[in-house]
This record gives structure tokens, C-alpha cells and sequence, in this order.
């Protein structure tokens, strides 16, 4: 008769009793919620990032309006007024 004998862990006896300790040591660890996006979700989010940025201090980027314009003044040569 061959004995085909398993031993058994401190860990095997409480998981078969029943008995599996708190939860927090059966829970997987939780990851960043950054790091588990994926690659190209957070390139765009990266990106729209810096668009929002940039509207917001757009102000301060440009502080003159684009549409504002001096007929009289467009054949003048540059000066350092302008």
C-alpha cells in the first residue's frame, strides 16, 4: 500500500476550515488610478490637459485682439510701437 500523503500548511488548514484571515490580505492591491489607464487614454488626456491650460491663459499668451486693425497705419514701415 503506497501512502500518498500531502502535507498540509498552517495556511491550507485555515483555508479548508474556513477560516481565510481578513480580507484586506485576500484583496489585490489597488493601482493608481493614472497608471491604469491605457497608453493612449493618457496621452489624450495629457493633451487635452494642455489645451486647457492654454485657453485659460490665453490672456496671457496674446494679450492683443487678433481682429483689431489700423488701416491708416498698414503702408507705414514697422516701428518699435508694433
Amino acid at each position: 500500500m503506497s501512502q500518498a500523503h500531502a502535507t498540509t500548511t498552517r495556511a491550507d488548514r485555515q483555508v479548508l476550515a474556513g477560516d481565510t484571515g481578513p480580507r484586506l490580505a485576500q484583496s489585490k492591491p489597488r493601482r493608481s488610478t493614472l497608471r491604469s489607464m491605457p497608453h493612449l487614454i493618457r496621452v489624450c488626456f495629457g493633451i487635452l490637459v494642455v489645451l486647457i491650460i492654454a485657453a485659460i491663459s490665453a490672456p496671457l499668451i496674446a494679450p492683443h485682439d487678433p481682429a483689431e486693425q489700423v488701416l491708416m497705419a498698414r503702408l507705414q514701415a514697422p516701428t518699435g510701437l508694433n
